[in-house]
């Protein structure tokens, strides 16, 4: 046997032998490892502050009126009942938390992700979630009234019976949420997408919805006094039974009430 096959075996021994070791796979990984490195500090239950780890605490019934905790890590924590008026939460991670009854009225909740999270009868009034994320959160019975939430995502989250009173959620994303009895009054949904939302029994009055995204949304039995709906992309758009639809939607519409 020549050198050179002598040459190349002991390179693949070598190779192997790194690989069985994680060598190569930790080289491979190193941006994963570098982004842990630079990971939030375990933060205090006591005494909660921004920017911080606080995946271990229970905040149960807590009040924190005013507290900033922009950026901070709260994935699964459990703050059902807790009250946070007036706090600071923008950029924070709140997926899969427990956040049933909690008070975040007044809050600034800017790009704060809430994915998955349980937020029945949440109060968030009141509250600046621009750019925020629901997806795929449960939020029965909560308030959003007066809030800012324009190009929020509440994509595939459960809403019924939210109250939307006088707030703006312009370029909102609701594809395929669930908006059963859901009440919209004097609110700005312009260029919202409600593609495949179910809105059935909606309350909507005086509400702005122009330009928005209706295909295959149902909207049977909803009633629509003063609302405007100029413009609004309809595709196997249901109104079965709705109620006070404009003129300019009902000619589009077939002996069953959904649109072609």
């Amino acid at each position: 046997m020549s050198f050179f096959n002598i040459g190349i075996k002991s390179a693949i021994s070598k190779l192997s032998l790194l690989l069985a070791t994680g060598f190569c796979a930790s080289v491979l990984v190193q941006p994963v490892t570098a982004t842990m490195a630079e990971s939030l500090a375990k933060g205090s239950c006591d005494e909660p502050k921004p920017m911080t780890d606080l995946r271990h605490c229970d905040f149960f019934g807590r009040k924190f009126d005013k507290i900033d905790l922009h950026g901070a890590d709260l994935t699964g924590v459990k703050m059902t009942s807790a009250k946070l008026q007036d706090c600071n939460l923008e950029g924070a991670k709140l997926t899969d938390a427990n956040l049933k009854w909690i008070d975040l009225t007044g809050c600034n909740l800017k790009g704060a992700d809430f994915s998955r999270s349980k937020m029945f009868r949440a109060m968030m009034n009141e509250t600046n979630m621009e750019g925020a994320v629901f997806r795929q959160s449960f939020l029965f019975g909560a308030h959003l009234n007066e809030a800012k939430a324009n190009n929020a995502i509440f994509t595939d989250a459960f809403m019924k019976e939210l109250g939307l009173e006088e707030s703006e959620l312009r370029n909102a994303d609701f594809s395929r949420a669930k908006l059963n009895r859901v009440v919209i009054i004097d609110s700005d949904l312009s260029g919202a997408k409600l593609v495949d939302a179910d809105m059935t029994g909606a309350g909507v009055e005086n509400a702005n919805l122009e330009n928005a995204d209706l295909s295959r949304t149902v909207l049977s039995g909803a009633q629509f006094e003063g609302a405007n709906l100029k413009n609004v992309k309809l595709s196997r758009t249901s109104f079965a039974g709705a109620v006070d639809v404009p003129e300019y939607i009902a000619s589009q519409l077939g002996r069953d009430g959904v649109s072609k």
